[in-house]
């Protein structure tokens, strides 16, 4: 059984077995991810999509999604991830985010911005706006991924917005040690 069936599971009085998949393709972390295609199918025609470990619809993988297919995903995680597909400077460009201020240098990240962006009405039951950062932690691969977090519509400066996501005064904020 184990060198001809897939995954399995052991439970009292119950066995489940799998096929072995058609297709499997996982990232450098492990999590299931193809940029193209399925990350995981089955003979039979079973197949999921998945992007760095999120399932997401068959068509945001292989065709891509326009602006507005994105701005309409009720599921966040999603959305994040066809964002990322697209790039987060591609994605401010075709969804026409308007800059508040100008961009400014991380006090925590150094050599990474902060901006922030008016979003979407259509997006939230409220306006907001969104902080597009760099993570301040490096991939395995070397890269810093860059992600969009919303902040209340009130606040108008990127500094101001990076430290309400983390619940922190300004001053503190604008004070942080450098990240090494």
């Amino acid at each position: 059984m184990a060198r001809n069936a897939g995954w399995w599971w052991a439970m009292p009085h119950t066995a489940v077995l799998t096929e072995r998949p058609t297709i499997l393709h996982r990232d450098r972390d492990g999590r299931l991810h193809h940029e193209t295609g399925p990350a995981l199918a089955y003979p039979d025609g079973f197949s999921i999509h998945a992007w760095h470990g999120t399932r997401v619809p068959a068509d945001l993988v292989e065709c891509g999604w326009d602006t507005q297919r994105i701005l309409t995903e009720p599921n966040a995680e999603v959305r994040r991830c066809a964002i990322e597909r697209v790039g987060w400077d591609q994605f401010i460009a075709d969804a026409g985010l308007t800059q508040i201020g100008e961009s400014v240098p991380d006090p925590g990240n150094p050599g990474h911005t902060l901006a922030l962006y008016d979003a979407p009405e259509a997006l939230y039951d409220e306006p907001v706006r969104v902080l597009l950062c760099t993570n301040g932690s490096v991939e395995r691969d070397g890269t810093r991924r860059k992600f969009g977090l919303t902040v209340p519509a009130s606040i108008d400066d990127p500094i101001h917005a990076a430290a309400w996501t983390f619940g922190w005064p300004v001053a503190e904020y604008r004070d942080l040690e450098v990240r090494r």
